[in-house]
């Protein structure tokens, strides 16, 4: 009856050391590719921020156009109406 539970046991240990090899192995194999997804992840956010930078600076740009070439008038309203159309209210 001993010879059975220390056979047991000695299964169950080995078996637990098994799985513990298992598990640490496909932990180890996880936190790898944890680590490369957040590297993509920072790769392509860092990407994303030089976009917005350079959307911003376009904008800006654009804007300083729009005000050298209607230094008085509104863009966007006045500029969208053909030269030989009178603007509303215009006797002419």
């Amino acid at each position: 009856m001993n010879e059975i539970l220390w056979a047991l046991g000695t299964g169950g240990v080995t078996g637990g050391v098994w799985v513990a090899i298992v598990l640490f192995g496909r932990l180890r194999d996880l936190s790898a590719r944890q680590r490369e997804l957040l590297d993509d992840r920072q790769h392509a956010l860092d990407a994303l921020e030089a976009q917005d930078r350079r959307l911003r600076q376009l904008d800006e740009r654009l804007e300083f156009v729009q005000r050298m070439l209607h230094p008085t008038g509104r863009p966007g309203i006045d500029s969208e109406r053909h030269p030989s159309t009178p603007a509303p209210g215009d006797p002419s």
